[in-house]
């Protein structure tokens, strides 16, 4: 690119901000300059460097003017008091990124990363081959997002930055038609030692595969035409729809087609819709569960200031008319067993008790001291009897001992009494 004029006829004084390494080398912070209005950015980087005695980071440092960095070769339309700052590198080294249409220059580009203090520079040489599949290439004709892209390499740059200790970084891809044989991108990186400068190499083309907004068209001898996708790129497997007619949708997922009638298709609102449903759910859901939930530990009352957890407070809180501080619950069963009318048949006791049985069960009553009239019910009789043993049992416990003895002593007589 031929270097822009510089008209001297008008000059305007500028203020220099110096930073970092250019601060140290010149020894002030800021000064002054005598520059023509209308110049060069090349011409006045030159000035800098030759007044301020630069010269030993002049390919180390850029321009910034007003807070924006500016490109090298560009016209500039300087007012009194610009202000105009030495920016050197930001960690160890300068990014070079740049999309152009003219031909890529490898020899410039690998001038751009070179450093004295640098002992390997690694470099990718992307060109365009004569065939695909089978089918004789053209050239390839590339597009760019130019203003997306550039950052989106900026951005690359600063990734390898923070993995690998590299010095300079340059990234320059050509966009138009590029025939056979000639060079698409170049990508150089320079390093102290050539371990991290390949490694930066690999990483870039690799993300400006993936991330950066360049496409290229395959241009075939036959003058069919393919636009071309990148393997590595980040969204080419996204599902991707287009309506075929009224009824039907066309997706597309790689190269596989499905036609699929709208009628099954059961949701058809609008994604608002659908969010506004779903806020609703949940909240009807969970005021159902503030509903049921039991707070059995929970104070009532004015304590929203105080630091608590959900549903629990340690602290027993005596509930009213209560006893105990749980929650006491009456529940009134409109059918159950006690509500239940007993058959007939059941209810009548058999009152035909066997003699021998009957005389047994008389001698127990009148042996424990049971003398009143008792019911005919032998199961009636017998609850009597045993109530009547825990009774005594109670009063005085050593009467269990005793009835042992005594059936023990009645034992030992079988002949005599009938055990």
């Amino acid at each position: 690119m031929e270097d822009c004029l510089v008209d001297d006829k008008q000059t305007v004084d500028i203020k220099i901000l110096f930073f970092a390494k250019a601060r140290e080398l010149v020894g002030v912070k800021e000064s002054n300059l005598k520059i023509p209005k209308t110049t060069c950015s090349n011409y006045l980087k030159n000035e800098i460097i030759i007044k301020f005695g630069l010269e030993s980071i002049k390919d180390n440092f850029v321009l910034a003017i007003e807070e924006e960095f500016v490109e090298d070769n560009k016209l500039l339309d300087l007012a009194d008091n610009s202000i105009v700052a030495v920016i050197p590198p930001l960690s160890g080294g300068k990014n070079s990124v740049k999309i152009q249409d003219d031909v890529l220059s490898v020899d410039e580009i690998t001038k751009i990363v070179m450093a004295p203090s640098c002992g390997a520079v690694s470099s990718f040489i992307g060109t365009t081959r004569d065939t695909f599949n089978s089918q004789e290439v053209m050239k390839l004709s590339y597009e760019a997002y130019q203003d997306m892209a550039l950052k989106k390499m900026n951005v690359i740059c600063n990734e390898i930055r923070e993995k690998w200790n590299v010095f300079n970084i340059a990234i320059h891809h050509r966009i138009g038609d590029v025939p056979v044989g000639e060079i698409s991108v170049v990508i150089a990186v320079s390093s102290v030692h050539r371990n991290e400068s390949l490694k930066a190499v690999e990483y870039a083309i690799d993300r400006l595969k993936q991330t950066v907004p360049i496409w290229k068209k395959e241009i075939y001898k036959n003058q069919q035409a393919e636009w071309k996708e990148n393997k590595e790129c980040l969204w080419k497997f996204y599902d991707k729809m287009s309506l075929d007619d009224d009824d039907n949708v066309l997706l597309k997922n790689n190269n596989d087609y499905y036609e699929i009638n709208e009628k099954f298709i059961q949701v058809k609102s609008t994604s608002e819709e659908v969010k506004m449903r779903i806020d609703k759910f949940t909240s009807r859901k969970r005021e159902e569960i503030n509903n049921i939930n039991i707070k059995e530990f929970r104070i009532d009352g004015d304590v929203q200031d105080e630091e608590t957890c959900a549903r629990t407070h340690a602290v027993f809180v005596r509930r009213k008319d209560s006893k105990s501080h749980l929650r006491v619950t009456k529940v009134e069963n409109k059918r159950g067993p006690q509500t239940m009318r007993v058959p007939d048949n059941c209810s009548k006791l058999n009152d035909n008790i066997n003699s021998g049985i009957d005389e047994r069960l008389g001698n127990c009553e009148k042996f424990i001291g049971i003398n009143k009239p008792v019911p005919r019910d032998i199961y009636q009789r017998l609850k009597n009897i045993e109530d009547q043993i825990f009774y005594l049992e109670g009063i005085s416990p050593e009467y269990r001992n005793f009835l042992v003895i005594i059936r023990i002593f009645f034992c030992d007589y079988p002949k005599e009494f009938d055990c």
